[in-house]
This record gives C-alpha cells, sequence and structure tokens, in this order.
C-alpha cells in the first residue's frame, strides 16, 4: 500500500516537473522569439497604392526605437531603365529616409530595398531579411488661379492628358496667392476674410483636408513660402492698426510657422525688420526675403543667424541657383542722368557678386527662372528697340548661347516657372491690342521647342510636383 502511493506520488511529481519544464521552455522560446523576430513596421512612405512626386523622397517608418547610429544602405532602383538612383539616406528619429540626388522620372516605377542585417532596433532586434518594396512617380501638374476677371479660385490640371481642370477651393473668390511644398503633398494659399484680413490655409494636393492655418483676423498674411523639408512655412504679415479708419496697415514683415505645432511667431523682433516674398534654398540652409527698410535682399543663414544684404531698388528677391549656393538678382544702375537694370549673381559662401552681361540681346525686367538641372536660366527681356512686349530669352548661367523663345511683339510673357524636370516650362501670355484680353497659360517643350496653350483666363501658374 504503502509502495502504492509513493508510486502515484513519484507518476504526479513527474507531470508537475514535465508540465513546469514545458511551461519554462515555452516562455524562454517566446523571449527568444521575441528578441529575434524583427522590429515592426509602421509604415512604407509613400503609402502603398499612392503616387509621389518627382522632388519627393521614399521611407520606411518603425514602431520601435532604432539604433540610428547605424545608417543602412538603402537602394532605389528604375524598374524601365534599370538604373540605381543616386542619393542620400538619414534617419529622422524612427523613420529611414531617402532622398534623391536629381528629380525622379515621372510615370515611372522604382524599387527599394534594405540588405539583409542593416536594420536593428536598440533591444537588439534585427533584420534577417530583405526588406523590398515599390513606389510609383507621378506626373508633375500645375495648379493655378481662375478666372482673371472673376471670382478667383485655385485649379488643379494635368498638362499631359486630355483631363478636365480641377477646381481644388470653394472661397467665393477670395483667394489671394498661394504656395505648394517641395514634395507636393500640400499647398498653402491665403484667403481675405469676413473682417477684411488675410488668413493662412492649407490643404492637400487634391483639395481634401482643407483647414486653417493661422488665423490671422484683422492682420494680411500672405505669400507663404514651405521650407523645403516641409516642416515650415514663412509668410508676410501686415499688422492691422488699431484704428483702420486713420491709421495705415504696417509695412509687412516676415512670420514663420511650424505646421506640426501650428506655433506662428515674427522672424526677428526687432521692428526695423521689414519683409515680404520669402524664398527658402533649395537646400534649405538660408531664408531670404526683400527688406525695403534696408532696400535689398536679406539672406539669413539659418544655422548661424548670420546675415548678408543684396542691395537692390527693384523690390524683388532674386532667383537662387539649383544648389542654393548662389543668388541671382538684378539692380538699377543710375549712369548720366539714365537708369538701366543689370543681372548679378551672388556667391553666397565668398559673398563675391558677378554681373551677368545680356545687354546684347534685351533689357532685363523680370528675374531669371533657373532650370533645376542648373544648365539654363529664362528670362523676360524688354528688346532693345525699345519695344513694350517682354519675351523670353533662354541663355546659360554665365549669358552665353542666348537664343529667343518668343518674338511675336503682339504678346507679351511672364510668370515662367521650369518643372521639377527641366524639360517643361509653363508661362503666362497676354496679347496686347486685345481689348479686355485675359492671359493665358502656355506650356514649352525644351527638347522640341513646341509650345502649347494649356488654359485661358488663368494667372499665377506653379508646378505640383
Amino acid at each position: 500500500m504503502k509502495n502504492a502511493v509513493l508510486t502515484r506520488f513519484d507518476r504526479f511529481d513527474q507531470v508537475a516537473i514535465s508540465l513546469l519544464v514545458s511551461l519554462l521552455l515555452a516562455v524562454v522560446g517566446i523571449a527568444w522569439l521575441g528578441h529575434t523576430s524583427p522590429p515592426p513596421i509602421s509604415a512604407y512612405l509613400p503609402a502603398p497604392n499612392t503616387s509621389m512626386g518627382v522632388t519627393g523622397q521614399i521611407g520606411i517608418k518603425f514602431l520601435r526605437k532604432m539604433d540610428i547610429a547605424q545608417v543602412p544602405t538603402l537602394q532605389v532602383q528604375n524598374l524601365q531603365s534599370g538604373e540605381v538612383v543616386p542619393g542620400t539616406v538619414a534617419w529622422q528619429q524612427d523613420t529611414l529616409w531617402f532622398k534623391p540626388t536629381a528629380p525622379l522620372t515621372p510615370n515611372t516605377t522604382y524599387q527599394a530595398q534594405i540588405q539583409p542585417g542593416q536594420l536593428q532596433a536598440i533591444d537588439g532586434r534585427t533584420f534577417h531579411q530583405a526588406l523590398t518594396w515599390q513606389v510609383q512617380v507621378r506626373n508633375p501638374e500645375l495648379v493655378y488661379l481662375a478666372p482673371v476677371d472673376g471670382a478667383r479660385e485655385l485649379w488643379r490640371l494635368d498638362p499631359f492628358t486630355d483631363e478636365v481642370a480641377q477646381q481644388l477651393t470653394q472661397s467665393d473668390g477670395n483667394i489671394f496667392d498661394f504656395g505648394i511644398s517641395r514634395d507636393g503633398e500640400r499647398i498653402a494659399y491665403s484667403v481675405i476674410n469676413a473682417n477684411g484680413g488675410t488668413d493662412l490655409w492649407q490643404m492637400a494636393r487634391d483639395g481634401s483636408h482643407a483647414n486653417i492655418l493661422v488665423n490671422c483676423q484683422l492682420d494680411r498674411c500672405t505669400e507663404p513660402a514651405f521650407s523645403p523639408d516641409g516642416s515650415r512655412i514663412a509668410y508676410s504679415r501686415e499688422v492691422a492698426p488699431q484704428d483702420p479708419t486713420t491709421q495705415p496697415q504696417s509695412p509687412p514683415r516676415l512670420w514663420t510657422v511650424e505646421l506640426s505645432t501650428g506655433r506662428t511667431a515674427q522672424l526677428y523682433q526687432d521692428s526695423q525688420v521689414l519683409g515680404y516674398n520669402a524664398s527658402f534654398s533649395p537646400d534649405g540652409n538660408y531664408l531670404a526675403f526683400f527688406d525695403a527698410a534696408q532696400q535689398g535682399i536679406r539672406i539669413l543663414d539659418l544655422s548661424n543667424r548670420k546675415v548678408q544684404i543684396l542691395p537692390s531698388w527693384t523690390g524683388q528677391v532674386g532667383a537662387w541657383s539649383p544648389d542654393g549656393k548662389q543668388m541671382l538678382y538684378s539692380e538699377v544702375i543710375f549712369a548720366d542722368d539714365q537708369q538701366s537694370v543689370t543681372l548679378l549673381s551672388a556667391d553666397l559662401a565668398s559673398q563675391a557678386t558677378t554681373p551677368i552681361d545680356i545687354s546684347h540681346i534685351g533689357e532685363i525686367s523680370s528675374l531669371p527662372a533657373w532650370s533645376p538641372d542648373g544648365e539654363w536660366l529664362v528670362a523676360g527681356l524688354r528688346p532693345l528697340d525699345g519695344g513694350v512686349a517682354l519675351q523670353l530669352w533662354q541663355f546659360r548661367p554665365d549669358g552665353s548661347s542666348a537664343k529667343p523663345l518668343t518674338e511675336d511683339a503682339l504678346f507679351t510673357w511672364g510668370m515662367y516657372r521650369w518643372d521639377p524636370t527641366s524639360q517643361w516650362l509653363v508661362a503666362q501670355r497676354l496679347e496686347l491690342q486685345k481689348s479686355y484680353a485675359t492671359p493665358e497659360l502656355i506650356l514649352w517643350n525644351r527638347t522640341t521647342g513646341e509650345m502649347r496653350p494649356l488654359v485661358s483666363n488663368a494667372t499665377f501658374p506653379a508646378w505640383l510636383p
């Protein structure tokens, strides 16, 4: 009897011990699997089944804190041509970004890949398999204001298809101006409010998710300009007087708004610093604007707050070189009781200024547009014969290899903009001898030289990457 009881207890102990060992092994196994499993992915950027602009970035976001001291190789390949895209890779918190050196090819599929063992979380989790995903790059589109002779709204147009233009805003004709983010995903715009001031709004590229960004009440907030990384907007603000019936509006000063928080503040506390027509350099290192108090272009180095002033009586901010190291601007020259406008190039590192002589082809009237590939400038020039119609000329950054794009004296040209690929130029054309003429938008092909009308009764064209 005693032996039978002992036997039962022995068997019971064996079963219990076996269960405990199994449970312990399961716990250890789960812990081991948790430690060796890769860190979970939060999102691929851009999101699947969406497209990105030619100037956008490709990224991948993780739910775990990653070891950002290790920067993996993120290879991006054009699936049509097989070419590997040059670019830089960097961490922004727990998101890994690939920034292409040059614009991507429109209407093309790209494949992004990270090789095994290159991604690791701070808890040791590692990807032991390759990560591969695809992104679709869309064609650039256009945004413009229309109609010129009526209630102006923002419109979007694909200039490479027969699709009908899409109206983006419903403001009862109160749109004043707008700016577009570098990646083409957002549009900021100013809207005249019921108080007579101008508010800043933002929306997605298709017109959705419109919301007020800065409630300016009686103040006039205009000329929104995105920073290249899309984190903030610089804008011009004219503060309303206490008594609008007897006091004028204050001169414009530059403000910024952080898009992640909505926090807005004046760029300079010094009230003597005026500012409008803000423009970030393409590399994001500088912020330029026209300071009427200094009668020149104020260029602020955002890394150290140092300032350069480019004297100019034209009231215009210059055109950035694609690398952000130079600025083209114009200045009025007075000599022998006459005045003329000359084109200058400022090197920001050396602070040297070099004139660009184009006096043999015409007089500069509006600032050049620098092609994103850095190869060409296009500018509206007044003819040497004294004609009033501005004609478009193309020339190298040093003024050489000049050739006219337009020559018809019945039309004057302006508001020209290169697309991000440097292949297309949109410009505004106005017929001079026609009563009640309204401008039309024209598309120029750099390769073929073909000019094609896009839309009439429209103005202020801008590319939407």
